[in-house]
């Protein structure tokens, strides 16, 4: 996101299915849900603002539509901004949206995100990191180069992001979720991808320290633990007997879970039968 981009004010933040890249402060009125609604709606998020990182890749998507299907506010990042308009198309007509096109492993374009996100006057309700990057790799004939790159999208971006919104995060007594990936395909007899592991055990790491440093100041923070393959081919799988694909049982799961003020879930842990590894962004 340059500066251009976050200058950008037209349409106001809010406007249904209206990606943007800046926004004026909304009023406090806006930010109010309706009572009624939010009875009527189950696990209803009416008026909370949604940080959902990601936001190209299908676990990112889907975590956009149900968190707007239950009435929050989205602001989805990602570095395809054609991606990031394609999932804001498939939101509700309702959903109020914006899009913050951000590179992770950048870290002047984290810090300029998260300038804008402030700029919009809100607390923020919910934190979600599902972005990261996977890509096959051995210790014996990995690059260095390649740890290096998990090390900047898988941890020092969410580090960086967190770090930056947490005093927003902390006036909403907000939630943090990471998305991690702690097992590769057994079957795989070099050992499945030793970077996208080692970032992952260190964003673990991260997570634990964070609910440690802020559970006194009533932030919650979840682990979502799946095996890595859980992301890949999904766009192509039946709908289970509940409708839903894979990745949408998932997030309606996680955001039932983030939904329940009666307890505090700190990880869950989900898998499916695995697929052949592959190069991808989430």
């Amino acid at each position: 996101m340059n500066s251009s981009q976050s200058s950008r004010t037209d349409p106001s933040f809010g406007a249904p299915r209206q990606p943007l890249f800046g926004s004026p402060q909304p009023s406090v009125e806006s930010r109010m849900p309706d009572p009624s609604a939010a009875v009527e709606q189950r696990g209803s998020l009416v008026g909370r603002l949604a940080v959902i990182t990601g936001g190209a890749g299908l676990l990112g998507a889907a975590m956009a539509s149900e968190l707007g299907a239950r009435g929050a506010d989205i602001c989805l990042m990602g570095d395809d901004p054609a991606e990031l308009r394609r999932t804001l198309s498939t939101l509700d007509s309702g959903v109020r949206s914006a899009m913050l096109r951000c590179d992770l492993s950048s870290e002047s374009e984290v810090l300029s995100a998260t300038d804008f996100i402030h700029r919009m006057g809100r607390p923020v309700d919910l934190l979600i990191h599902a972005a990261g990057l996977q890509a096959p790799a051995s210790v014996a004939t990995g690059a260095v180069s390649s740890l290096d790159e998990h090390y900047l999208w898988n941890l020092r971006g969410p580090y960086l992001l967190t770090q930056q919104l947490l005093p927003v995060i902390t006036t909403a007594q907000g939630q943090v979720v990471f998305f991690v990936a702690t097992e590769t395909d057994p079957n795989l007899g070099s050992g499945g991808d030793v970077h996208h592991s080692i970032s992952q055990a260190a964003v673990q790491a991260f997570a634990h320290e964070l609910r440690a440093e802020t559970a006194r100041l009533g932030v919650r923070v979840l682990i979502v633990d799946a095996v890595a393959q859980t992301w890949s081919d999904l766009s192509t799988e039946p709908a289970r007997p509940s409708g839903r694909t894979v990745v949408e049982s998932l997030a309606f799961s996680v955001v039932d879970t983030l939904s329940s003020a009666e307890m505090d879930v700190t990880e869950l842990r989900v898998q499916r039968p695995s697929g052949p590894l592959r190069r991808e962004r989430r």
